[in-house]
């Protein structure tokens, strides 16, 4: 009899693991025909530029430049100045694998502040060329990017050869340069991880600022469209710091490692290519009906009140496991599973929130080329992909009281549909 149950355990085991399996299978295969579908409309509008040889290649490929990175280096500086003279509010990180908490100072929007508004007043007074960024936007990519591979190669040798660490590690030497070899790495008693999200957030401001300047500055006029892109994108980096003090919280600071991909994502990509939209913006001029702007705004503002209502709840609950929400008190799965507000309409659905926010900041470029969503078409593969593998983690995890969650709240990111 015992030798029974355990059979039917062990089989019971067996068809989980051949349905994880199969779900994998499954969201894998519509995983790579997004993938392709998108690549394929993607090079429907790149082809027409693609270059005649590699030498015609590199040619015109964006090339580094010291005076940029000067430039760059000064920005570090005057960000890192700051971060050490401005006031700000001590916040205790999650708990580390040795017990220990880090103590962050979040002074974020001071910074971002002060840092706009210098960029602006210089613009205005003409005491520098704030146009500079946006006439050399390659030129600043390509450099920042060499730069963050250095950076990436500093903290990959120190994290290998001065904490005496193996070479040959479990994971291989290529993931841990990628990936990274330390979770918090400091320089000079500076927090690079956590600082890295300044030079990130502030920057895709300033380039935005840049262009909004240089349309002025070559058109005599701010578009309706440059303006809402402007006030859109403003006001989620403002968010951002705003809520600092939770983002100790997030999974890339409490989880992942500080090597190449989070080095270049935060300070090449985050800052460049989330700001695509004003190559397509700067010289559009045409009118932009009434219809599409409000359309802009409602979708802007329903993302935002999905996006910053389910994170500020998600994170009350974990604070205070019992604090109402929306009047009534929290439904929970096992007691673990928050499954009510807005957490009782999606599994994911601060995604669809952020997915909103991202089509709305390109909504204003028209459909005038595939490039100009290239922001939200990254968000969609990238938290389509995160949502899937988060799912196979709590399953993992959670056991049948995840499927009981998943009985629970059904969707995944969009209620009703998926």
């Amino acid at each position: 009899m015992v030798a029974t149950a355990a059979g039917s355990a062990a089989e019971a085991a067996a068809a989980a693991a051949a349905a994880s399996t199969a779900r994998v299978r499954r969201w894998w295969v519509g995983y790579l025909v997004l993938w392709a579908c998108i690549v394929w409309v993607l090079w429907r509008e790149t082809q027409f530029w693609v270059p005649r040889s590699v030498a015609h290649a590199l040619q015109h490929l964006p090339k580094p430049s010291w005076t940029v990175l000067m430039v760059y280096l000064t920005y570090l500086l005057w960000l890192v100045v700051l971060g050490v003279l401005l006031p700000g509010y001590s916040q205790k990180g999650a708990r580390l694998a040795d017990g220990s908490r880090l103590t962050y100072k979040c002074n974020g929007l001071l910074i971002h502040l002060v840092t706009s508004a210098a960029f602006v007043m210089a613009g205005r007074t003409g005491v520098l060329d704030v146009t500079f960024v946006a006439r050399h936007f390659w030129t600043f990519f390509a450099t920042v990017s060499l730069f963050s591979l250095a950076f990436a190669i500093y903290l990959f040798v120190i994290g290998q050869a001065y904490k005496r660490r193996n070479w040959f590690v479990q994971h291989g030497l290529v993931h841990d340069f990628v990936i990274g070899t330390e979770l918090n790495p400091h320089v000079l008693g500076l927090d690079v991880k956590f600082f890295a999200y300044r030079p990130a957030l502030n920057g895709w401001q300033l380039v935005n600022l840049s262009f909004l300047f240089l349309q002025y500055a070559e058109h005599g006029e701010i578009t309706a469209r440059m303006a809402a892109y402007q006030l859109l994108t403003g006001w989620y980096v403002f968010d951002y710091f705003l809520n600092e003090r939770k983002m100790v919280f997030t999974w890339d600071i409490i989880a992942e490692n500080f090597g190449l991909m989070l080095v270049w994502g935060d300070l090449a990509f985050t800052t460049f290519c989330f700001s695509l939209q004003n190559l397509f913006l700067l010289n559009n001029l045409r009118a932009w009906p009434l219809i599409e702007m409000g359309a802009t705004l409602c979708t802007a503002v329903l993302g935002y009140t999905l996006f910053r209502g389910a994170n500020s709840q998600k994170h009350a609950f974990k604070e205070d496991p019992e604090r109402p929400i929306w009047g009534k008190p929290p439904v929970l799965i096992g007691g673990k599973l928050l499954a009510s507000g807005y957490w009782g309409w999606a599994r994911k659905i601060n995604f669809l929130g952020d997915l909103l926010l991202a089509i709305s900041y390109s909504l204003p470029c028209g459909m005038t080329n595939a490039w100009a969503y290239f922001y939200f078409i990254y968000l969609l593969l990238l938290l389509l992909h995160r949502e899937m593998r988060d799912h196979e983690k709590c399953s993992a995890k959670y056991g049948a009281l995840w499927e009981q969650y998943c009985q629970a709240v059904p969707a995944r990111l969009l209620p009703f549909v998926y």
